[in-house]
Order: C-alpha cells, then sequence, then structure tokens
C-alpha cells in the first residue's frame, strides 16, 4: 500500500494488516481502536460487566498490567461470547466488522501479532471485507494518522491552552472543540498542515486521536 492508497482506502482489512504487520502502530492504539469499535456495538453488552473490560481497557490503553478481579482474558470471556453469537449477524450492517474487531482482534490476534511479529496469521479475516463502511477506515486514519509520514511534533507548541483543550476532550471524549485546538495550535507556532487539517476536518474523533496524543505527548 502507498500513501496515496492509504489516505483513500475504504478497506478496513487492508488498512489494519498496513499498520500491524510490518507493525507501525503501538499496543496503546490497538487497543483504543479495538474499544472505538466495540462503542459502535455498545448496545449489543447490555449489562455492566460486560462493558467493564472496555472501559478499563479504555482508561489503560498500551498497559498489560493485571486488572482488579482477574487478568485480562478472564475478563472478556463474558463479552466474547456475547459477541460471538453476533459476529455472524447479517442484520448488524456496517457495525459487522466491529463485531469481529471486539470478539477475535482483541481477544487472540493483538496478542498474537506482537508476539509473532513478520508470521503469517492463521486467522481468516476474510469476512471482515462484507462491511462497506466509510467510518471504520476514517477511524483507522483517525488513530494510526499516516503511518507513511510520521511527525515530530515540537514541545514548545505544547502550551497551556492546547495541552488543557486537548486533555478535556480526551477525558470528556467529547471533541467538538478540535477546531479550537487546530487555531491554539497555530497561535503556538503550529504550521504543520495535516495537524490543522486533521483538526478542521470532519472526523469522526474518538479517544486516541493522533493529533490530541501529540499534544498530550502520548504513546
Amino acid at each position: 500500500m502507498t500513501e496515496a492508497e492509504w489516505l483513500t482506502c475504504d478497506d478496513p482489512l487492508e488498512m489494519f494488516w498496513q499498520v500491524v504487520r510490518p507493525m507501525k502502530s503501538s499496543r496503546r492504539q490497538l487497543d483504543l481502536f479495538c474499544v472505538a469499535c466495540v462503542r459502535l456495538v455498545w448496545h449489543l453488552l447490555d449489562q455492566p460487566a460486560l462493558r467493564l473490560p472496555f472501559d478499563w481497557l479504555e482508561v489503560h490503553p498500551g498497559e498489560r498490567v493485571r486488572p482488579p478481579g482477574g487478568n485480562m482474558r478472564d475478563l472478556f470471556q463474558g463479552p466474547a461470547r456475547v459477541l460471538y453469537e453476533w459476529r455472524y449477524r447479517r442484520d448488524l450492517g456496517l457495525n459487522t466488522f466491529a463485531v469481529h474487531i471486539a470478539h477475535d482482534l482483541w481477544a487472540d490476534f493483538f496478542d498474537y501479532a506482537f508476539d509473532n511479529l513478520g508470521k503469517q496469521s492463521t486467522y481468516d479475516l476474510s469476512v471482515l471485507r462484507d462491511d462497506p463502511s466509510t467510518f471504520l477506515p476514517a477511524v483507522m486514519r483517525e488513530i494510526f494518522g499516516n503511518p507513511f509520514r510520521l511527525i515530530a511534533f515540537d514541545p514548545k507548541r505544547r502550551m497551556t491552552t492546547a495541552v488543557a483543550l486537548a486533555q478535556r476532550m480526551y477525558e470528556s471524549r467529547d471533541f467538538a472543540p478540535m477546531p479550537i485546538l487546530a487555531d491554539a495550535l497555530q497561535e503556538a507556532g503550529c504550521d504543520n498542515p495535516d495537524v490543522l487539517a486533521h483538526c478542521r476536518g470532519s472526523g469522526p474523533h474518538v479517544r486516541g486521536c493522533w493529533v490530541v496524543d501529540l499534544v498530550l505527548g502520548n504513546v
């Protein structure tokens, strides 16, 4: 895949392989992408205990600390069973991909990918191509940015206003002030067109937004 193809691609599976093999993403990004997908099918997890693991994962992305009450795989057994029952339901429409991410990719594949970089996966993910959604490719570009053009962010741009805005959006998941963040960054001397365009674009924006993470220094 080329940079131009990444920026216009509408195949989430092809994009997923681009950031996973060879590894051009962090575990933190993969965890937050998983959470963003699960929130598309949040209504399927209709009990607090089923949502708890993903709430915990969103607070501790990229970490592999032991959560309260058990290990990660034990906590995910409940939601995994629920999502497994829905995975081939065509009435989910554009959320089919989200169910597969939630059930298959977090539970098994993410750990597999990090332990076996460069090796051929034994997982059959071809069913993900059934999803014509343009939303999920946009979410991938929101979290993973442009893997072909890594941006070095000058710490001097992390002015008080910009950091405060970014932190508030990250904590609240309300990204309406993104255009204001662009203004704050520009006032601080940021002239990177990709950063400013992303802030002023139509989104979607989710926790893990690559610009917000740059401002906050999240890795």
